[in-house]
């Protein structure tokens, strides 16, 4: 797959995983967006050089899918080039994986990535006694994903990065019976990157989004 012929939520170091609180794996299904800026071809009539305007390209999870899906057949990791319909890209602790449901299908962790900036900036209201936010805290860092299937014998030949601001939202219910609900989604807005399709050079402009809901269990 050519990501010229198409475009293409994220967090491992968010530790993999953006609600890095969470004390069990609760995989985040991952929502991806962006829109990439191609060279279109150059014209020179020997007097002037007329260079059109960048070619822009809309591309979105399914996008991401399909060229996975490729990477893991070539691999012989995946029995097919592609997801059944209702695949959704996750992320949980340390590793990003396609799931179907509740089942986890492959992990493509060798090809996507994710890194954290050193600072941290919280606000909100944080228990002292439980470390639960009361109810809701904030975190913003910087946040980068890598996506490189170079290395691929018969991949597609993709490589790209994007990456900007993280805000992370934690929302906490009040325990019953030391049982309670967290909620956590980060996002990446406003990201920018570059990368290649083969030959074909692009910058890019994005979005990457992680949800999660579970119960968790106080630590005694």
């Amino acid at each position: 797959m050519k990501l010229k012929n198409l475009i293409i939520c994220a967090s491992i170091g968010l530790g993999i995983c953006f609600a890095n609180n969470l004390s069990a794996e609760i995989l985040q299904n991952l929502t991806f967006t962006a829109t990439t800026f191609s060279q279109r071809l150059i014209l020179d009539n020997g007097t002037n050089t007329l260079s059109p305007a960048p070619k822009g390209q809309v591309h979105n999870t399914g996008d991401i899918l399909k060229t996975l899906a490729q990477d893991k057949f070539a691999q012989n990791n995946w029995p097919s080039n592609s997801f059944p319909t209702a695949a959704k890209l996750a992320v949980g602790n340390d590793r990003f994986v396609v799931v179907l449901g509740t089942n986890v299908l492959v992990d493509v962790s060798d090809i996507l990535s994710f890194t954290n900036g050193v600072n941290k900036i919280f606000s909100g209201k944080k228990n002292n006694l439980t470390g639960l936010s009361t109810p809701t805290t904030m975190k913003l860092q910087i946040g980068r994903l890598d996506f490189d299937d170079t290395a691929i014998i018969g991949g597609t030949g993709l490589k790209f990065y994007m990456q900007g601001l993280v805000t992370q939202t934690e929302t906490d219910t009040v325990p019953l019976n030391g049982v309670y609900t967290q909620t956590v989604t980060s996002k990446l807005s406003n990201g920018t990157g570059e990368g290649s399709s083969g030959a074909d050079e692009f910058v890019l402009i994005g979005t990457l989004t992680a949800t999660a809901r579970g119960k968790e269990t106080l630590s005694q």
